[in-house]
């Protein structure tokens, strides 16, 4: 605004406002790219603890609900050891929270400004409704804000 309003040529003007049209632009054409290959990045380099978690939790039933410091298992499914290595695994992968529910495992990550992210291992025959985009095989993003 200060460019629009200040004493510069309106030649110097224009080009300052295409140039920051075009960063727009290009910041809306690349985002998405960009968010998708950071979950990728974060499903490769964790991939041995994101299968160390599915391979726990994969076969439990009822919901689970796992913090950092607790886990919330209702049906009583889980063993001690199964719950200890969860809580590790847990803090070693960074979220704030991992559940299990009938339609997969979640896991909430954290993004900018306290914007809740979070991605899902989907283990449903039936395929996730529109809401839900596909990063890989089962993996999909999942948005909320809170």
């Amino acid at each position: 605004m200060s460019i629009l309003f200040s004493k510069e040529t309106t030649k110097s003007k224009l080009i300052w406002t295409l140039v920051i049209l075009f960063s727009v632009a290009v910041q809306w054409l690349t985002e998405p790219i960009f968010v998708k290959s950071s979950y990728l990045i974060f499903l490769k380099s964790n991939q041995a603890e994101l299968t160390a978690v599915k391979n726990i939790l994969i076969n439990k039933t009822g919901e689970i609900e796992i913090f950092k410091n607790i886990i919330n298992d209702e049906n009583g499914v889980l063993t001690e050891s199964e719950k200890e290595n969860l809580l590790k695994l847990c803090k070693k992968l960074d979220v704030y929270i991992i559940t299990k529910s009938e339609n997969g495992i979640y896991y909430g990550l954290w993004g900018f400004l306290d914007v809740r992210l979070g991605i899902i291992y989907w283990t449903k025959n039936v395929k996730p409704n529109n809401s839900y985009h596909i990063l890989t095989d089962n993996w999909y993003i999942h948005q909320t804000n809170n």
